[in-house]
């Protein structure tokens, strides 16, 4: 299952599970799930659901 969201704004402290946010122009090389999230990406790009 892949969820989608519009981010406005992010808190100052990660109050979660994430380690680490970063926004990058490309792709991260190391993948989580290498066989699963590409694939997702490239279904919700089809679907439009993709912005810049």
């Amino acid at each position: 299952m892949l969820y989608c969201a519009q981010i406005r704004s992010l808190e100052g402290d990660l109050a979660c599970e994430i380690e680490e946010i970063m926004r990058t122009e490309q792709l991260p090389e190391n993948w989580t799930y290498p066989d699963i999230q590409p694939r997702l990406l490239e279904e919700a790009g089809r679907k439009g659901l993709l912005w810049d």
